[in-house]
């Protein structure tokens, strides 16, 4: 079986070895899995009962973009994940962004820390990693404005 995606879930890199093909970190645990980071990311949206295509079309509409974009495996439960270069790149990494505490540039790394303190170093600028936040913190908006909106939508229903 496939690894589903949690709240636990942190990040999600790809390796390359004979058999694993995916680490994934949680906040106490390191997980190797032969599944790709993809295919990880596709299986959790239809295990929270979303399609892959359907929640990345979501992204597109709300950014009007159709790169680099992050995923909302299941808003519920704040589980969004973004991506620090196109999905198609054997070295993007995905990060789950309220896990994120910091991220600094360091030479030709930037290194991301954790809620945790874990250090992942990634092959991308610090401008670039804060442009996916922000992105991502833009989808966020979109579920949270929903949210705020059947709330007083059942406020006003119940009064």
């Amino acid at each position: 079986m496939t690894y589903i995606i949690n709240q636990r879930t942190q990040a999600i890199t790809s390796i390359e070895t004979n058999y694993y093909r995916t680490i994934i970190y949680e906040e106490n645990d390191i997980i190797y899995e032969t599944a790709t980071p993809m295919e990880i990311l596709a299986e959790s949206c239809l295990y929270y009962g979303s399609a892959y295509e359907g929640r990345k079309e979501l992204s597109r509409k709300i950014l009007k973009s159709n790169s680099k974009l992050p995923f909302v495996i299941d808003p519920d439960l704040g589980i969004f994940f973004m991506p620090t270069t196109s999905h198609r790149n054997h070295s993007c990494a995905w990060f789950s962004y309220f896990h994120i505490k910091d991220f600094i540039q360091l030479q030709d790394k930037l290194a991301v820390k954790l809620n945790n303190d874990q250090i992942i170093y990634v092959n991308v600028s610090q401008n670039q990693f804060d442009q996916q936040m922000k992105r991502t913190s833009q989808v966020i908006a979109y579920f949270y404005k929903l949210y705020i909106t059947q709330n007083k939508m059942v406020l006003f229903i119940s009064d």
